[in-house]
This record gives structure tokens, sequence and C-alpha cells, in this order.
């Protein structure tokens, strides 16, 4: 899929920093997770996982990341997250609800710009992306949330240097693929009814 980073490289001295993060935005059902999923196995990207959302304090749990560097368990984990993650216990990326909103304390879906902008908020986001860009040694940070379109300006302040991949697709495919959605999960909820009657 992607190229390996070579090993014969020196390493740097200076100490590690958050450089160029890359946050993707866009309208729920646009492509986003697609795009997320498909440009989280490159080798020199680590992001926010299922488990590190969903236990935030525990520091060493982005190590779980190092797994994906393993030749076959790496290739078949990296395999599912580009099937949009079906394994029940592996890794996958996430949009972090719970890192966001409930560790580092962004508002939800509310627009902020840099006038939101706080110190405690600015330094637990970037302990969090610190502590997973040191333990799996890579050097990009990658995060993907649909909310961050209303927050643009306040990423910026924080991270001058950021990319942010905005994903625009035709409204008339987004609305249709809502109303898939929806007619699925109303077929699933019926069928639950008919199954629990």
């Amino acid at each position: 899929m992607w190229r390996e980073r070579s090993t014969d490289t020196v390493q740097s001295e200076e100490p590690m920093r958050i450089r160029e993060t890359i946050f993707l935005v866009g309208c729920g059902r646009s492509g986003t997770t697609v795009l997320y999923n498909i440009l989280s196995t490159h080798p020199d990207l680590c992001w926010f996982s299922n488990y590190t959302d969903k236990f935030p304090e525990c520091r060493l749990l982005p190590l779980l990341h190092r797994i994906l560097d393993f030749p076959v368990v790496g290739a078949n984990w990296k395999l599912d997250i580009v099937r949009g993650g079906r394994t029940r216990f592996g890794i996958k990326p996430v949009e972090a609800q719970n890192i966001y909103h409930t560790y580092c304390g962004f508002k939800h879906a509310v627009k902020t710009t840099e006038d939101d902008w706080t110190l405690e908020i600015e330094n637990r986001f970037k302990k969090a992306i610190m502590r997973h860009l040191s333990l799996t040694h890579k050097t990009r940070f990658l995060t993907k949330q649909t909310a961050n379109v209303q927050r643009i300006r306040l990423l910026h302040k924080m991270f001058n240097d950021a990319f942010c991949v905005h994903i625009i697709r035709d409204g008339r495919a987004v609305s249709n693929k809502w109303r898939v959605a929806c007619a699925c999960n109303r077929l699933s909820a019926r069928n639950l009814r008919v199954v629990y009657h």
C-alpha cells in the first residue's frame, strides 16, 4: 500500500514537536471516514484510536498503534481498517468524541473561533497528540471529526502549520446517503421489534 519508511535515515537530535497536523473535515456522509481510514494506514501517521478515545487518561494506550508496524498482523489490521474496521477487538481510527469534548473540553455542535481559545484546551489537546506521536514513533498526526468544520479558525490558532482537508461532496449524493442510512436504521429497528415481541 504505502512505501515503508527508510530505517537508514539518521534520527534528528531536536526534541519531538507537533508539526503539520492533518485535520479532515466535511459534512457527514461526504466520504471523510473513507479517506480517514485509507490515510490512517500510512506508516508516518498516527491518530486517535477506539481504545485511546475510550480511555484517554490511560497514557500508554497509544502503544497499541505499534501493532500495525508488525509485518503480518499489522498488514491484516490495516486491511481491516481500510474496509471499515469490522474486527471486533481491532484498533481503528475514530472521531474521538470523548477526547475532543470530555477530555480536552472543546464545545460540541457550536461554532468556535480564535476568540474561544483557552490555554487549558490547547494544552490538553496538544498533550494527547504528543503522547500519540512519542509512543508510536510517528512523525505526523491525523485526525478527523466532522464537527471540526465549525472550529477551523480555533484549530488554526492552535496549529498554525496544520493542513485542513475539507471534503465537499455533491449535496444530492450526501442527502441520498442519509436517506439510505435512515431507511437501513428503520429496517433494523423494525426487525428488532419483530424479534423481541
